[in-house]
């Protein structure tokens, strides 16, 4: 009985760390996708010059 708890507290433990890692891996890759939809919504802002063709952000002009 004794080895049966142990070997249950053991697999308790490796689930609650193997969830934590999964936790961290989801914040990592959220905050990724995050970093690239701030990006894409930067770069999809920017407006061309007629003239020269240089992209320029809409909040400097």
């Amino acid at each position: 009985r004794a080895e049966k708890e142990l070997r249950d507290k053991k697999e308790r433990k490796a689930k609650q760390e193997a969830d934590k890692k999964l936790a961290e891996q989801k914040a990592q890759a959220d905050k990724e996708r995050l970093e690239k939809e701030r990006i894409q919504k930067l770069l999809d802002e920017q407006i061309e010059c007629p003239f020269c063709h240089k992209k320029f952000n809409k909040e400097k002009i």
